[in-house]
């Protein structure tokens, strides 16, 4: 009788947990089984924590998960070996025996692709851009064990009425190379699903449908746009870059169309007859000469006039040449 009261007091006196005679309870309870979409194995993953303490440590990695369609059993020992060595506090505990980890991996890209499948068409739209110019990803951070196992039957939410704040109506401007993302939660067949949706703007850039010869002239007809996350810098990024130019070589089919591969073809030709214009002071000028070199758009060239002199022009067109204003007119 001394003896439990002598206990008494040193519980109300702190000496003593008031726990001491009982149970503790868990602070982490494994579950039986756990189905991971992830790539690694969470502590949420795979118990419940009770214990206030240790609510942080739910989204700790403890190992890699199982690829899609295999499975792991994580032991009770293990879990808490693992804890401790992650520094996790003192004095848990780990309730149930095992538990079976499935890897769903697979299951949830899918998932995650047929969203950002479903939702391209309606954010390119509403972005006023070509669906092809921007590329949505969606990335499953939750997924329920309905959606992984076969998926709702039903069709993926509507885009419209998604909760996309950030994105087009809130200043995000379709520039090349900008990006978006942001977390949301929604609804697809009445199972919610937490995912992260990201919008990229890809940039534009040329390429060849069909083999081009050296010097052959590039038109609309032979190129097809493309669009990319990144381009090189000296890719061209506006058709009418090309416009009076040729191929400074060959020219291989799909190949993305650079500057470098541009030319201006040649204008003026040796010993061909010219046009020449210009202004001396007061004086204007309109005739013709006999060119003594080959150039191109922008190039200087000698040419030989009737009167037997010979005076150095620009070329400004095909079988053109200038000086003075005219030449900076026709440049």
């Amino acid at each position: 009788m001394a003896r439990v009261l002598l206990l008494s007091v040193l519980v109300v006196l702190g000496a003593v947990p008031a726990s001491a005679e009982g149970p503790a309870s868990p602070s982490i309870a494994l579950r039986t089984e756990a189905l991971v979409a992830g790539s690694v194995v969470r502590l949420c993953d795979i118990a419940d924590c009770s214990a206030p303490a240790l609510s942080p440590w739910g989204t700790i990695c403890l190992c890699a998960a199982p690829a899609e369609g295999e499975t792991r059993r994580i032991e009770a020992g293990w879990v808490r070996a693992r804890l401790a060595q992650l520094g996790a506090p003192e004095g848990f505990t780990v309730a149930g025996e095992s538990v079976l980890v499935r890897g769903a991996q697979g299951a949830c890209d899918a998932a995650g692709n047929a969203l950002a499948r479903s939702w391209v068409g309606p954010i390119a739209e509403s972005l006023g851009v070509p669906v092809e110019s921007i590329r949505v990803t969606c990335r499953i951070l939750d997924a329920p064990k309905e959606l992984l196992q076969g998926g709702p039957q039903s069709s993926p939410p509507n885009p419209q009425r998604l909760p996309l704040q950030g994105f087009p109506s809130q200043g995000f401007s379709p520039v090349p190379g900008a990006s978006r993302s942001l977390q949301m939660e929604v609804e697809w067949g009445g199972v919610p699903v937490r995912v992260e949706v990201e919008i990229r703007v890809l940039e534009r850039v040329w390429v060849v449908r069909q083999p081009l010869a050296s010097g052959a002239t590039l038109h609309a007809e032979v190129l097809a746009p493309s669009y990319v996350e990144r381009s090189p810098a000296d890719a061209v990024r506006d058709a009418a870059e090309c416009a009076h130019r040729t191929c400074g070589a060959s020219i291989p089919s799909g190949t993305v169309l650079m500057r470098r591969h541009l030319v201006h073809p040649i204008w003026v030709r040796s010993g061909r007859t010219v046009s020449v214009v210009g202004e001396r002071g007061a004086l204007r000028i309109r005739t013709s000469g006999i060119a003594r070199g080959h150039g191109r758009a922008g190039e200087v060239v000698e040419v030989e006039l009737p009167s037997g002199a010979r005076v150095a022009v620009r070329v400004v067109g095909p079988d053109r040449v200038a000086f003075g204003p005219e030449e900076e007119a026709g440049s």
